[in-house]
């Protein structure tokens, strides 16, 4: 209806949207055809939804635009809708909600880059395709491992280097993109990418730093794809004893078998999470019964037997200390 409105009367708008509607407008052959256009009346808001994402998924009227149909996403997500909402409601999947917060996740982290008014100019155009092309590139295996990224199911992306490094290398892909360098004809096999990465000088490859950190930490303002880290919060003093009770996910197997297949991320941050010393805990899948009952038997599924506590359980289930028995 605004479209319409400004089709009918231009001088509502200012500048250069302003000159461009006047020149839509002067295509129409009868101007009087805008007053009075047919409407549907939805019952509710989520009616509205489901109308929406039906003419711009599946087979659709136009389809979005990566980053239109990441902020759709994301927006109902905000507005209350959970996963299996989503996807029985209004047709996403759980790879869609994923693909929406990587999407969103770049294009934030895009624009916060320091660069050139130009290429700033290019990102904030609603009918670029730059970011389905920097998707393109973070979606395949080499672009992750030049970049130094992985995919993460909370933030869109977790980037595991320094900060100074990862904003050099990104700055450049995206500059190159948005000035047209490269394109997702240029970037559209894997071998492509791999030859884009290797042609870049050594001074602008990012190295290899002892670092992670997600988007939020280089976005400007709040972005709904990707919440801050949060630091630790204290542990209080306990006047009870606490239970937990850890079953163990399959490690290597996962990722073949789930869509939200835990990490060696997630393990690590669990076990700094929870408090340190012995744990008086019954065993958890195991091969093997506890040797005494104040013991806690895990067992992951590369053989790692640990007779401690869930912590360093964890922290053996992630790689960061070694298993004993």
């Amino acid at each position: 209806m605004a479209a319409l409105k400004a089709l009918r009367e231009p001088g509502l708008l200012d500048g250069a949207q302003q000159r461009q509607i006047e020149k839509l407008a002067r295509k129409i052959i009868d101007p009087q055809s805008l007053a009075s256009v047919p409407v549907t009346i939805a019952p509710n808001r989520r009616e509205t939804d489901r109308r929406i994402a039906g003419r711009h998924i599946g087979t659709p009227v136009l389809a979005w635009q990566a980053e239109n149909r990441a902020s759709f996403i994301l927006e109902k997500l905000a507005e209350g809708y959970d996963n299996d909402e989503l996807r029985d409601e209004l047709g996403f999947s759980l790879a869609d909600i994923q693909s929406a917060r990587q999407t969103r996740a770049i294009a934030d982290m895009a624009r916060s880059l320091p660069l050139p008014e130009e290429i700033k100019a290019k990102l904030d155009s609603p009918r670029a395709k730059i970011f389905t092309t920097l998707g393109r590139v973070i979606d395949s295996s080499v672009g992750r491992q030049h970049l130094h990224i992985e995919k993460d199911a909370d933030h869109g992306l977790r980037i595991t280097t320094a900060k100074p490094e990862f904003v050099k290398a990104f700055g450049k892909l995206v500059s190159d993109v948005a000035l047209g360098t490269q394109s997702s004809r240029t970037l559209n096999t894997s071998e492509d990418i791999e030859n884009y990465f290797k042609s870049w000088k050594p001074s602008e490859r990012p190295e290899k730093k002892k670092a992670t950190f997600v988007p939020a930490d280089i976005i400007e303002g709040k972005s709904v794809a990707s919440p801050a880290t949060a630091a630790p919060a204290p542990v209080s003093k306990r006047t009870k004893s606490t239970f937990y009770f850890i079953d163990p996910p399959y490690f290597e197997k996962g990722k073949t078998l789930y869509l939200n297949a835990i990490d060696k991320d997630y393990h690590t941050h669990l076990a700094d999470r929870l408090p340190a010393g012995r744990c008086s805990a019954r065993s958890f899948r195991s091969s093997t019964p506890p040797r005494r009952a104040s013991e806690a038997s895990v067992l992951s599924t590369n053989g790692c037997h640990l007779n401690e506590c869930v912590q360093p359980a964890l922290r053996c289930l992630s790689g960061r200390s070694r298993c004993v028995s």
